[in-house]
């Protein structure tokens, strides 16, 4: 689980080092909402993170990150010596996306469990791993951020619709992971400030 902090610890340190037009975004807009991103510590050399930027921002930063060749117009190219089969990941939405409601993954085995569902406008991802439980992961899609981010061309997929889309989901909790020592929460929300 080490790696995977460190990992959502860089991921909201790049989160900090957008362009400070954070500034310029009015935190008193209303209907304004914000995405935030908690990382605590617990162990001996504990680092926290907190990281709150408003959607709109986010949005209107994507489109200007250019990252040849993968990342260009709030889109990320996905080439296939990647190991991602992009159009086989698409036609495996476009199923899920008119099945009926429902558990459609439920794996019990000593060292954890996982369980994938489909409820409502959530795609929903429960795994618990490690003895009793003790490191625990909870995902909460919205499934209209999935198709926004399948709307690009064939090969991409595009980042600042699915943030359009998350901004008008009305969903608060996104990513929450417990381990004992550490927790990573993603949630949005209308505060500026998270508590």
């Amino acid at each position: 689980m080490k790696t995977t902090r460190r990992t959502t610890i860089l991921l909201a340190l790049v989160l900090l080092a957008l362009p400070l037009a954070a500034f310029a975004a009015s935190p008193s807009d209303a209907g304004t909402r914000w995405l935030h991103v908690r990382v605590v510590d617990r162990s001996d050399d504990g680092e926290s993170v907190r990281v709150n930027l408003p959607l709109d921002l986010i949005a209107s930063i994507l489109p200007e990150i250019d990252i040849e060749p993968h990342i260009k117009d709030g889109r990320v190219t996905l080439a296939p010596e990647q190991g991602v089969q992009l159009g086989d990941l698409r036609a495996v939405w476009a199923q899920l996306r008119q099945a009926a409601d429902g558990e459609y993954v439920r794996v019990e085995a000593g060292d954890g469990n996982v369980v994938v569902r489909k409820a409502g406008t959530l795609l929903e991802i429960d795994v618990q791993d490690g003895p009793e439980g003790a490191e625990k992961v909870r995902v909460r899609a919205p499934l209209a951020v999935l198709d926004a981010l399948f709307s690009a061309p064939e090969g991409e997929i595009d980042l600042a619709a699915a943030i359009t889309a998350l901004a008008e989901a009305g969903i608060e909790d996104l990513v929450q992971v417990e381990d004992g020592e550490s927790s990573v929460r993603i949630w949005i929300d209308d505060r500026p400030e998270a508590p």
